[in-house]
């Protein structure tokens, strides 16, 4: 570490409390480049359980919209009397407000009957599955290639050692990293047995609860599609089993099964596959000496968030680490400051051991421009961590 590092450890992280070249009166500075390197190293830790969370962020890497973007997309898609109506509700609102009031107004007037903000139940319903259908159209109708960093990622994960699986958790629907992964040839499972129709096994998502002969290996990823995936789909009313199909695109859009952006969320996470996908992701959060990253994923699902904070005060020797491009969301600043192991990286500050504050500004160096992190980037970080070495096995461990 350099000289001007004053540093103390707290859960593991270390604070940078007096930067040489800053100004006195006890504010709190960090070097960037000391930072990163404790990122990278943190995340290296071979005897760590490793899991990471990919918000949308991730897929944006791939041209993929975000949800502004996607607000736009499914207006082009729909037709001309439903864009009006959905011109008129979107106007100030986000696509997750509009299908938020459109179930809201549903569920209000299914009892009630009559008209609402020029709605009935029926006209309600209809454009929210017009909607979804667009969402589910716009995601699958992509060209979908792997980028650099989606393989970069692969190959990492297909290269690491580990003492338990990797874990990749995911809120998007798309299917760039299946694809990153079989380019790279990284065995993965998904929760999924079969190919063309691939039978969801809850049973095998536990890794304790399955017997070893049916067990995946624990050199296969994990990778656990949080809010679903276009290739997703109820595949029988009556019996409600749940298949993943071999044929992509799926034939009828608003088929999917998926979690869409809206304030039902987190009660559409408490059924069949989501609540297993979901407690699986609470039980890694909870795993002795583990590290969750989550990298293009801007803290907008309650229902996860509560996994993550309550993770954060309940298993001080577990680390989560928070990547953002841009400013540090206020809702994760509050958490992040109480507790010391919860570690999050900005564009322009950082709040380690829960101590917040700005970089100092040396040289540019890995991850960090001379002006803001890039590590928040998932292009840039999939780039980092090709580069990282494996932390000392006398440090694997914290203390």
């Amino acid at each position: 570490m350099s000289s001007n590092w004053a540093a103390r450890r707290h859960g593991g992280n270390v604070v940078d409390k007096t930067v040489a070249g800053q100004p006195a009166g006890g504010a709190t500075v960090h070097d960037p480049s000391e930072a990163i390197s404790i990122l990278l190293e943190k995340v290296g830790q071979p005897r760590r359980h490793l899991s990471l969370l990919l918000g949308a962020g991730s897929s944006m890497a791939a041209g993929l919209p975000d949800l502004a973007g996607l607000a736009d997309a499914v207006r082009d898609r729909l037709k001309a009397p439903e864009r009006k109506q959905y011109d008129r509700l979107i106007d100030g609102r986000n696509l997750e407000v509009v299908l938020s009031h459109l179930r809201l107004t549903r569920s209000l007037l299914e009892s009630a009957g009559g008209e609402f903000d020029g709605l009935t139940a029926d006209t309600a319903e209809a454009l929210d599955r017009s909607i979804t259908g667009a969402i589910a159209t716009v995601i699958s109708s992509e060209e979908e290639v792997p980028t650099e960093a989606h393989e970069r990622l692969a190959a990492w994960l297909g290269r690491s050692i580990r003492a338990s699986a990797l874990e990749v958790f995911t809120t998007n629907y798309d299917l760039l990293l299946e694809r990153a992964f079989e380019l790279r040839g990284v065995p993965y499972f998904d929760g999924f047995v079969g190919v063309f129709r691939g039978e969801f096994r809850p049973d095998l998502i536990e890794p304790d609860e399955a017997p070893d002969s049916a067990r995946p290996p624990a050199a296969w990823v994990r990778l656990w599609k949080l809010h679903g995936s276009v290739s997703w789909v109820i595949d029988d009313e009556v019996t409600r089993r749940i298949v993943r199909l071999g044929t992509y695109p799926i034939k009828s859009p608003d088929a999917m099964l998926a979690i869409y952006p809206s304030a039902e969320k987190y009660e559409e996470s408490r059924r069949m596959p989501f609540l297993a996908l979901t407690d699986r992701f609470r039980r890694a959060l909870a795993s002795p000496e583990s590290t969750t990253v989550t990298v293009g994923y801007s803290f907008g699902d309650k229902h996860l968030n509560e996994l993550i904070f309550n993770a954060a005060a309940r298993y001080q020797r577990s680390e989560i680490i928070a990547l953002f491009r841009g400013s540090i969301p206020a809702v994760v600043a509050e958490q992040a400051t109480r507790f010391a192991n919860f570690s999050v990286y900005g564009a322009t500050e950082a709040i380690l051991g829960g101590e917040r504050g700005g970089y100092s500004s040396p040289q540019a160096g890995p991850g960090w421009d001379g002006e803001r992190a890039l590590v928040g980037d998932f292009a840039n970080l999939t780039s980092l961590l090709t580069k990282a070495e494996r932390a000392p096995e006398s440090e694997a461990t914290d203390g």
